[in-house]
């Protein structure tokens, strides 16, 4: 999950439930995400049973130790 600010940033402030794959995500944003952006939940710790290479590169992006 991503930063509450984050989300509303690329859903434009619309009441939006939903999801979008990291890439499309990126692209609303206009930069990939990094460690900072993705909220303190047990869905992002990086030893997370599912998840796409892309979105695991992304949890550690940023800096060391950054989502636990």
């Amino acid at each position: 999950m991503v930063r509450t600010s984050i989300w509303n940033s690329v859903t434009f402030g619309k009441e939006c439930e939903g999801m979008l794959c990291i890439g499309c995500l990126e692209a609303r944003l206009g930069r990939e995400l990094e460690a900072a952006d993705f909220t303190d939940c047990p869905l992002n710790h990086e030893k997370r049973a599912r998840g796409s290479a892309r979105l695991k590169d992304r949890l550690n992006r940023g800096w060391a130790g950054a989502v636990a």
